[in-house]
């Protein structure tokens, strides 16, 4: 046989066709296992936070260190500010202060001083103290979280971290974000003694009050709102048969307060620690013991004066605009949250319930009604509106079943963020906000600049001539801190041998004789709001908002891109160089 037929014969391979071989298994998709996922975010940590919670507030934590301390140099220093950074630069110079309730506690100066020697002076590094306590304040959210339950303390922190008036008074070298750190803390102190009896609450308590005092005199409203509060409870249990015997010590004031007196050796400790605190900072660490007790006395004597001033001169009704505007979470929600809480909540809730309302009585009714005071409305508000969220919220489904209210929240934190982001970062220091309250004009650092240009080329440091009269001297003063030579007079003779000479708009015609051999230039000093816009409203609004196409352009303009329908006022000044040194500019 040969080789041709074997390989015929053989038996030939069966060959499929296309059609007749079995599929092939596609690949299994990739997709992203989410129960594990879920269950992953959803899971305990040490913190007694979930995963995602954890997440959640250390993006807050990241979000707000960065828009606290970023760009904080570009704005120039309000009045307030120049006041309280120069008066720090002397004690970080010579020690060199003395209480004066005009400019409040000597907390912030001897905080700022502290910055100054840490990081260089700076207009930046004059706001690193409120925005130091502005990050503090979103941190100190968290040990409240057995009081505002889990889900209630994310929210407040996110809250708090996008507020506008938090986050622009974060930026601002005034006292109010202070006060707001310190009264978390006593309001910590107050629920950890109520809850847990820890002896070291009564310390805390003891420090922050006395820190609080010797920051800002409207402690004393703060402190008003607690013992009120604390005297009516008493009363109650007192008075109500059978009610004390009832209630879990943690919700007895009057059990908390019986422990208290058993503890006297704690409660003289504390009392002392307060003192020592407390006169240590109004004597000036002890420079002028006679004055160990003015944060009492000149404190309430100057500041109760001033309830007839009426510095600003603003409406009764001021908050009541300002929180719909840049607390909008707290308009939307305080209502209910009062509704519910009141009647049916905890101790510690029903606290922040008369702490909200205390706070908009009070504030409304002090003589003095001013944007950065709006902040002691907005911790306690939104503290109530937290926990009042997050405990509808962490219901079964509650993020389901109470979708409108979610859906609100969101839109009002981008409201929120598209608010607040424009005032902190873009236009802070013009005052298309109410939050920007007098504020110093850019004209004035680019002034203070010509000045030092001058001095350089003249003399080669900064031992220039001039003159500045007493209306102009604020934020000069500040600005010009290196200027030894540079004179504050009520008012402009013979200038002399001045460089330069500065003289507010309203006395140029009469220092114009003394001036002709100078050259002028007129600046804005300060300026300010429209506050007409305001001021005119009347109860009426709401229907010609409806009814009126200007007014609801008008509003409407603002309200999405702050602009106004009049031109915001302002307080000039004129900038007289000498002739001959005019070709140094």
């Amino acid at each position: 046989m040969s080789a041709k037929e074997g390989t015929t014969r053989a038996k030939p391979k069966s060959r499929k066709t296309r059609s007749d071989r079995p599929p092939t298994a596609p690949d299994p998709p990739v997709t992203a296992d989410w129960p594990a996922i879920s269950g992953w975010l959803r899971a305990e940590t040490p913190f007694g936070l979930s995963r995602w919670q954890v997440l959640v507030f250390l993006f807050v934590v990241a979000f707000v260190i960065f828009t606290r301390f970023w760009d904080l140099g570009s704005r120039a220093l309000h009045h307030d500010e120049s006041m309280h950074a120069r008066f720090a630069w002397d004690i970080y110079r010579s020690f060199d202060y003395r209480y004066n309730p005009v400019l409040h506690g000597p907390f912030q100066f001897y905080f700022t001083a502290f910055m100054f020697f840490l990081f260089g002076v700076s207009d930046a590094v004059a706001r690193f103290g409120p925005a130091l306590f502005g990050v503090l304040s979103i941190l100190l959210v968290y040990p409240l979280k057995p009081y505002l339950g889990r889900g209630g303390m994310v929210l407040a922190a996110v809250l708090m971290a996008i507020s506008p008036p938090l986050l622009y008074f974060s930026r601002f070298a005034r006292n109010d974000i202070y006060i707001v750190a310190w009264t978390l803390l006593i309001v910590l102190a107050l629920f950890g003694w109520l809850h847990t009896r820890q002896r070291w609450y009564i310390y805390l308590g003891a420090i922050a009050v006395a820190l609080s005092l010797a920051t800002k005199e409207n402690t004393y409203i703060t402190l008003a709102i607690v013992g009120i509060f604390i005297v009516l409870r008493f009363l109650q249990e007192q008075f109500t048969p059978g009610l004390a015997a009832r209630l879990p010590s943690h919700e007895s004031v009057k059990s908390a307060l019986a422990d208290l007196w058993r503890e006297r050796a704690l409660l003289i400790t504390g009392i002392v620690t307060f003192l020592l605190i407390f006169v240590t900072f109004f004597t000036a660490f002890y420079t002028y013991p006679q004055d160990f007790a003015s944060g009492v006395v000149k404190a309430l004597e100057y500041w109760l004066a001033q309830q007839d001033v009426n510095r600003g001169n603003q409406p009764l009704w001021y908050y009541f605009m300002q929180i719909p505007l840049y607390e909008l979470i707290v308009a939307v929600f305080a209502l209910p949250a009062l509704w519910q809480l009141a009647r049916r909540g905890s101790l510690t809730d029903r606290f922040l319930c008369f702490w909200f309302v205390g706070a908009v009585v009070l504030y409304s009714a002090a003589g003095e009604r001013m944007p950065w005071l709006v902040l002691h409305l907005s911790l306690p508000g939104i503290l109530l509106v937290s926990r009042y969220l997050g405990l509808k919220f962490s219901e079964p489904s509650g993020l389901r079943r109470h979708r409108i209210a979610l859906t609100l929240c969101l839109l009002i934190g981008v409201y929120a963020l598209h608010t607040g982001m424009p005032l902190a970062f873009a236009h802070g220091d013009t005052p298309r906000d109410l939050l920007v309250y007098v504020q110093t004009t850019p004209d004035v650092p680019y002034v203070a600049a010509q000045i030092e240009q001058i001095s350089r080329k003249l003399t080669g440091n900064t031992e220039i001539i001039g003159l500045i009269d007493n209306e102009d001297s604020w934020p000069f003063a500040w600005y010009l801190r290196d200027y030894t030579m540079v004179g504050y007079i009520p008012a402009i003779g013979d200038p002399g041998e001045a460089a330069f000479v500065i003289v507010t708009a309203s006395q140029v015609d009469t220092a114009r004789e003394h001036l002709s051999n100078y050259v002028p230039f007129r600046y804005k000093l300060r300026w300010w709001f429209p506050e007409a816009l305001y001021r005119e409203l009347r109860p009426t609004f709401l229907f010609e908002f409806v009814t009126n196409s200007t007014t609801r352009r008008n509003f409407t303009a603002w309200l999405v891109s702050r602009r106004l329908p009049q031109p915001i006022g302002s307080q000039d000044f004129y900038f007289f160089v000498r002739g001959d040194l005019i070709q140094l500019l």
